[in-house]
């Protein structure tokens, strides 16, 4: 009589499966830790390269820096003259989600498309300005400096 084999004790071989699943997992978790320690360094690097907001993006360097402050304006044109009438509530829409983009992403978000974007919701002007104002933490003084960026963007086929 033969004794049927019980159940594999927790000690004993595991089949290939497993222990294939186990090297999945064990990669992964090194694949993890690999990138915890490695992440602030490249998110350290583009902060600095782009001017991106240090507390976005998973960064650690939102500890050590106040985050910085955005604002965006926009002067409509006609042959010149800036027109005195407010943006529409879709310019204003424009303007106010590449302020967000841009306290996000730095000089990585440009204002290229944004004037363009302005131009299509504002049809009475040939030329849009955007001044892109940052308040930001300058690293040599300990104290905030503002950058300031402006374009203009003329109407293309007029």
């Amino acid at each position: 009589m033969t004794k049927s084999p019980g159940p594999k004790s927790p000690g004993g071989p595991k089949s290939p499966d497993a222990a294939r699943h186990t090297r999945v997992k064990r990669r992964a978790v090194a694949a993890l830790l690999v990138g915890v320690a490695v992440w602030p360094l490249l998110h350290h690097g583009f902060v600095r390269a782009t001017g991106a907001n240090p507390w976005r993006l998973f960064g650690w360097a939102m500890y050590a820096t106040p985050e910085p402050v955005v604002e965006v304006s926009v002067e409509l044109r006609r042959h010149g003259s800036t027109l005195g009438r407010p943006l529409s509530k879709r310019a204003r829409d424009l303007r106010d989600r590449f302020a967000a983009r841009r306290s996000s992403f730095g000089r990585a978000a440009t204002g290229e498309s944004l004037g363009r974007a302005i131009l299509a919701a504002e049809p009475h002007a040939d030329q849009v300005e955007v001044a892109i104002r940052t308040w930001r933490l300058d690293r040599t003084t300990a104290r905030l400096r503002i950058d300031e960026e402006r374009r203009v963007f003329p109407r293309q086929g007029r």
